[in-house]
């Protein structure tokens, strides 16, 4: 599939669609049309049709079984890729990816009890992503006075989703240390009860257990309704600078509002999950706001200059932004947080401030299927798109929101 990989994808479908009209039995080309048709991502009931009838021709294929669970988790259909996912790991030898996969399925539609031990399959799968010490693994048992260590993994906003666990841990007895990506270290020491916080990279503290941090739910056996709720949890030091005051100040009009609109661009989902900054445009058009820019670099200064000069009047944060708890702190002198999934939602969710996500469909598993209201985040509202894609009605109906919470405000007064 040369075509593909060159992003010919048109040429490439009807390519595909003319071999499979000659050959309407052959599964593999039913494969090849479908996998077009995914990576468009377009007619995706149409690219599960053809993995679906690929599979009656060839039901032993554990690539036709993943791809066909592929294709019905980006259609939001979870229940049917968490069963396809665990019969094409069953195809492939009980492949940990695939078993992994299915969990984030489950996950999404609310049966953690059943998602947190396929869960751990990521340690198997992707053994690289956790640099583990030589230390036993913890097994979730309390052991007053031995030193537990905790390592941070997968982003930014996964460390700071599931640090809530910590103080927990800590009030059972056990000495709680944590070893986290730099920009998170500052961050991290206003957590009650922790001890050392090292960054990644720098030498670990002693301990006689660890845990990769994204392992804590599963051994605390989390259900939706046993998520902890101890918010907030995390805020920034005390002491920090706040430079950006003064010129808040000085442009104030009413209501100030961070946008974060694009997040890590090496996220695999990444293009999905962010949102063209020019598509942000009617939000500007409220006089009523200030709207302060909350993106960083991530690697791309260049794109971003050139997000901003899309968007006149935002005011770029980035020259205060050193870590997170430089974000943290600029939260607290804002009205609203509307970003899409970024470490930057997470940090208002869990710093307790008002915040509006814009999701893509389907979204994360952490902000499940359906419905505004996060599990994890109460402080959050949830914006999902209506069609794959829909960028633009989604903004709008914030837009709609936003200035109907600005002029009931004003009535109020």
């Amino acid at each position: 599939m040369t075509l593909v990989n060159a992003r010919q994808l048109a040429a490439a479908e009807n390519l595909a669609r003319t071999a499979v009209a000659e050959h309407a039995e052959d599964p593999q080309l039913l494969n090849a049309l479908g996998m077009v048709l995914m990576e468009q991502g377009k007619e995706l009931d149409a690219a599960r049709a053809c993995f679906g009838r690929a599979l009656s021709l060839a039901p032993e294929s554990s690539v036709l079984w993943e791809n066909l669970a592929v294709a019905s988790r980006r259609l939001g259909d979870f229940e049917l890729a968490a069963r396809t996912f665990l019969i094409a790991a069953e195809k492939r030898n009980g492949a940990h990816d695939l078993r992994f996969e299915a969990s984030l399925c489950q996950l999404s539609y609310g049966d953690y009890e059943t998602a947190w031990p396929f869960y751990e399959e990521r340690l198997r799968a992707f053994p690289e992503r956790v640099v583990r010490p030589a230390s036993p693994s913890w097994d979730g048992n309390y052991l007053a006075g031995q030193r537990l260590l905790v390592l941070c993994e997968q982003g930014l906003g996964d460390s700071v989703m599931m640090v809530r666990y910590l103080p927990f841990l800590a009030a059972q007895g056990l000495s709680v240390d944590i070893a986290c990506p730099p920009a998170l270290v500052r961050l991290m020491r206003s957590l009650p009860g922790i001890g050392k916080v090292t960054a990644i990279g720098e030498t670990l503290p002693e301990h006689d257990f660890h845990v990769p941090i994204m392992s804590i739910p599963g051994l605390f056996r989390t259900r939706i309704a046993s998520i902890p709720q101890n918010l907030p949890y995390l805020a920034p030091p005390g002491d920090i600078a706040r430079p950006w005051r003064e010129l808040l100040a000085e442009k104030d009009c009413g209501v100030r509002v961070g946008l974060r609109w694009a997040g890590n661009p090496d996220h695999a989902q990444d293009l999905e999950r962010s949102c063209p900054a020019t598509m942000l445009a009617p939000l500007l058009e409220l006089d009523e706001v200030l709207f302060v820019s909350l993106q960083t670099d991530d690697g791309d200064r260049a794109k971003v200059d050139a997000d901003l000069a899309a968007l006149p009047g935002v005011i770029d944060a980035r020259p205060w932004l050193g870590d997170m708890a430089d974000t943290a702190a600029l939260l607290q002198d804002l009205n609203l947080v509307i970003s899409v999934d970024t470490a930057t939602l997470h940090l208002a969710g869990a710093t307790n401030r008002p915040g509006w996500a814009m999701l893509a469909s389907p979204g994360d598993w952490r902000w499940g299927r359906g419905g505004s209201l996060s599990h994890w985040y109460p402080s959050l509202k949830l914006f999902r798109q209506a069609q794959r894609g829909n960028w633009p009605d989604l903004v709008l109906r914030i837009r709609e929101e936003l200035l109907a919470a600005i002029q009931g405000s004003e009535t109020e007064q």
